[in-house]
């Protein structure tokens, strides 16, 4: 599931940034939620990697969703203000990797 996670954040959510820029960023930001669909994918590859044990139970799905949403939204961040000269999927992983690497328990 760590793979699947990284291959989603950085290609297919990476993609969406690139594709739209700012105006996907400014959605980012201004969600009160965060969209249901993305939310559904983190949770059933989080849930999904937990039950295999490659990840730790120490945090719910849930939490660790939202540390995932938390870290993307600060690299879509981070990539706005950078004026999009970055390459927005290895800025994706750096916030991502953190997260994903502390809660795994498989290397």
């Amino acid at each position: 599931c760590y793979e699947k996670l990284r291959d989603f954040c950085t290609s297919y959510l990476a993609g969406i940034i690139e594709k739209d820029g700012p105006e996907t960023i400014h959605h980012i930001l201004s969600l009160k939620k965060t969209s249901p669909g993305l939310q559904k994918i983190f949770l059933t590859l989080i849930l999904q990697g937990q039950q295999d044990g490659e990840f730790s139970t120490e945090k719910t799905p849930e939490q660790l969703c939202d540390f995932l949403l938390a870290c993307y939204r600060g690299a879509g961040y981070d990539w706005y203000r950078k004026d999009g000269k970055v390459n927005v999927s290895d800025l994706i992983w750096e916030h991502i990797s953190y997260p994903l690497d502390h809660f795994r328990t498989v290397r």
